[in-house]
């Protein structure tokens, strides 16, 4: 009895030291990042930083936008940028058409992201037709992004079905570099289905690995009192 004792304890303890902790890692490299480039040279980089879901079913998408390229030679500003949220659009709660002012989040601002700046852009819920990107689209900003600085881009979708890989395109001057980037899908099919399971990933995981450690913990006190 002491040995299976000493064996579920170490189980729990398992759970606890390595299990939790690696599921807190894996929510966090789940963010992603996309970096538009021309010529082998970095123009702006567009990241995925938090995702928000403290008031479900909404959940909110945060993007960063920032200016990369250092000025020298052919540096084209920011005319617009647009994500392939897809149907998706059709579920955005925030921002709604029209025009839209960027967050400074303190979360963020000033230690991932040096310099933040705050400016209103027009909102378009619509297929691109400079990039094909079809979804939303952020253009004609009051004061555009600069070198070095940082612009923020809250949506709030209710009712996504799924997360995945979704397009990403940047147009600046004549170019329309193009990518993928982590975000919501709401596509009713077996695939986007799918897509709801990997969306779930990070929290699924945690719980089940939460009820583990409660089974257990129970499990232990269970051998304890018949010892």
């Amino acid at each position: 009895m002491p040995n299976a004792v000493a064996k579920y304890r170490i189980f729990f303890l398992i759970a606890v030291f390595v299990l939790l902790p690696a599921t807190a890692f894996a929510a966090v490299a789940a963010l992603d990042t996309w970096v538009a480039t021309h010529n082998n040279i970095d123009k702006f980089r567009v990241d995925l930083y938090a995702i928000d879901e403290s008031n479900l079913p909404a959940v909110t998408y945060k993007y960063a936008v920032t200016d990369l390229y250092n000025g020298q030679g052919d540096d084209p500003a920011l005319s617009h940028w647009a994500l392939g949220i897809g149907l998706c659009a059709r579920k955005v709660a925030n921002p709604t058409p029209g025009p839209y002012t960027t967050p400074m989040d303190p979360a963020v601002c000033g230690t991932e992201y040096d310099n933040c700046v705050s400016t209103t852009y027009t909102v378009e819920h619509v297929a691109d037709p400079t990039t094909g990107v079809d979804g939303i689209k952020f253009e004609d900003a009051d004061e555009q992004l600069g070198f070095g600085e940082t612009h923020l881009f809250h949506i709030t979708v209710a009712g996504e079905t799924g997360r995945g890989e979704i397009d990403v395109a940047i147009k600046a001057g004549g170019l329309t570099p193009a990518g993928t980037i982590l975000g919501p899908l709401c596509q009713p099919s077996a695939v986007a289905m799918t897509g709801a399971s990997v969306a779930g990933a990070g929290n699924a995981t945690f719980a089940a690995v939460a009820a583990a450690v409660m089974f257990m913990g129970v499990l232990s006190v269970g051998v304890l009192r018949k010892k």
